[in-house]
């Protein structure tokens, strides 16, 4: 076989599989599976399977979700207490922040949430989105355009009175892991219900994917959440078999640099395991970070360079 053809073939497979956690998640609602959800507040959930950073405990009548501080399990950052609204608070659980069911509205701090929102049809729920230039969902941009959807700005000068002007129930958002950087603490501190996810800092693809099992929980669409991941583990798998088959493992690296750093996902991030399970060879593979590196641009365009593919260039069409 030709070496561009068999170049052509591994790209094909490299853009299959570096496009399915978000490709799993687009924002086109599978009508099947919204049949067949029936959840209330029940069972129905399996649990969580591949993510370090939270738990759920079902307790029939309420469920507990302990989320965990990025690379430290052993230490909680936030405990919830999801109970059926008007249901009476049981016993105990001082220290866990109470979410009734189902939430009637929410505000969104990363465009993941508004692809789960879409996939569990609850995305009229939806009130306000963080940098919505960034999402691809046009049912969210219609909305948007129907000023049913507020645009909040960017993460790091949100505009805390616009948020109380939506008087949403819960805002989600998620953890850096790093201080510098980290948004819930003043949105905390500012007296506002927060559901923290930490799906960015998962060592794997489906352990990101797994966090959609708790933002359903918000909106008691726990079965509907278990059958779409099922069926992304399952495709997963499948392509990463395909993948498996290629003959080599071309360089790679990823991402784009925004204002004066190239934020390179670390090796011990999600992208640098999907990377791993497209066989490819990922240039900062070696590296033991779970969310990104700070680097300059000369940094790694000295290593990067002569690298085979360049790849997720985010909203560049040219060179």
């Amino acid at each position: 076989m030709p070496a561009s053809i068999k170049s052509l073939q591994h790209l094909l497979t490299i853009a299959i599989a570096f496009g399915f956690i978000v490709g799993s998640l687009q924002c086109t609602h599978n009508k099947e599976y919204s049949q067949k959800d029936t959840s209330k507040n029940g069972g129905g959930l399996d649990k969580v399977k591949y993510s370090n950073g939270f738990e759920i405990i079902d307790n029939d009548s309420f469920k507990i979700v302990n989320v965990f501080f990025p690379n430290n399990r052993q230490k909680l950052l936030y405990k919830y207490l999801l109970i059926r609204r008007g249901d009476k608070r049981p016993l105990g659980y001082e220290d866990a922040i109470v979410i009734e069911t189902p939430v009637r509205s929410f505000i969104a701090l990363s465009t993941m949430y508004v692809a789960y929102a879409e996939q569990l049809d609850v995305l009229e729920k939806l009130k306000g989105i963080s940098e919505i230039k960034y999402v691809n969902s046009k049912k969210a941009l219609q909305l948007h355009a129907e000023n049913k959807i507020k645009d909040l700005g960017i993460n790091s000068s949100l505009n805390i009175e616009a948020i109380y002007a939506l008087k949403p129930e819960i805002i989600v958002c998620y953890t850096y892991g790093n201080s510098n950087y980290e948004i819930h603490p003043k949105l905390h501190q500012a007296g506002l219900k927060l559901a923290v996810h930490a799906e960015q800092l998962e060592t794997s693809p489906l352990g990101r994917m797994e966090w959609i099992k708790f933002f359903a929980l918000l909106f008691e669409k726990e079965v509907l959440a278990d059958s779409i991941f099922k069926e992304t583990e399952k495709s997963y798998y499948k392509i990463k078999a395909i993948a498996a088959t290629a003959e080599a493992s071309p360089t790679v690296f990823t991402d784009i640099k925004y204002g004066d750093t190239w934020f390179m996902p670390g090796g011990r991030s999600y992208l640098a395991q999907l990377l791993l399970d497209a066989h490819t060879s990922y240039l900062w593979s070696s590296d033991t970070n779970k969310g990104s590196i700070p680097l300059s641009f000369e940094a790694v365009y000295e290593k990067a360079h002569n690298a085979d593919y360049w790849i997720n260039l985010s909203d560049w069409h040219n060179k």
